[in-house]
């Protein structure tokens, strides 16, 4: 076995691995097969996973059953942990837009700057080009947590991102539904708010599962459909622009990936 593989680059090559292939499995619940199997009565690892429709399988199970022991190391090492599992955040919608806050922040911990945001425009952008979005946010912005613009606890907006020019709100969902008229008074609040301040682009990003969920009111120039899988896909843009996938936030960011794909 090569001495160049260690057991944070082989777990992130099972994460980059189960996402290209659709795996369901958790390295957690996989392993244990894969140790405990031995003597005549051992199964290969082609029959655990023959069902499945997988370029390659033979010789990438084969591959997955030498580095068995190797597997197991990185599990004690921790590398299978996921931090937003273990966190419960789950499917709660606070929560969820707290993570969110912190991605998109271009002067948080991350250290990504405004990558992952301005990829994530850029995603929306060209799926909706006539929408008055932002092309490229700078850094010169800030992002506020359920924030009352008006002062009326109920307008409490996700997440309120300020920008020399552009005022964006994103009211994101994941199991509830939209609130009684609640895009057209966020509409109207961003409108005022962008006015105020002499900025001439605003927009309200309703951010939920599935793009084809109907709206209160129809769509214009100032608001937009987004799902948690457009996010999931701008970290995956500066995943690969940056070939960043073994640092912690990097590691955080594609966990967090994961776990919104299911959303």
């Amino acid at each position: 076995m090569s001495s160049g593989i260690t057991t944070s680059s082989l777990a992130c090559f099972l994460r980059a691995w189960r996402a290209e292939v659709g795996l369901i499995v958790e390295p957690g619940r996989f392993l244990p097969e894969l140790s405990t199997m031995s003597g005549s009565s051992r199964s290969r690892p082609s029959e655990l996973l023959e069902t499945r429709n997988l370029p390659d399988i033979v010789r990438l199970s084969e591959t997955l059953f030498a580095l068995a022991p190797l597997l197991m190391a990185a599990r004690r090492d921790g590398a299978f942990i996921d931090i937003w599992k273990l966190s419960r955040v789950g499917r709660n919608e606070v929560r969820n837009c707290a993570v969110l806050a912190w991605i998109f922040d271009a002067h948080e911990s991350h250290g990504k700057g405004n990558a992952v945001f301005a990829a994530f425009l850029r995603r929306l952008w060209s799926k909706h080009p006539k929408v008055s979005l932002p092309i490229d946010p700078g850094e010169r912005y800030a992002v506020f947590r359920e924030l009352n613009p008006d002062g009326d606890e109920a307008n409490r907006v996700d997440l309120v991102i300020d920008g020399p020019d552009f005022v964006i709100f994103i009211e994101a969902k994941i199991d509830a539904v939209e609130g009684n008229n609640q895009l057209a008074r966020y509409l109207s609040l961003a409108k005022n708010r962008a006015s105020r301040a002499g900025k001439p682009c605003y927009v309200v990003i309703f951010l939920c599962p599935a793009a084809n969920r109907g709206l209160s009111i129809p769509k214009t120039d100032h608001l937009v459909v987004a799902t948690w899988r457009d996010v999931a896909a701008a970290i995956g843009e500066v995943e690969r622009s940056t070939g960043d996938i073994e640092s912690f936030a990097a590691r955080l960011l594609g966990q967090f990936k994961s776990h919104i794909r299911k959303f």
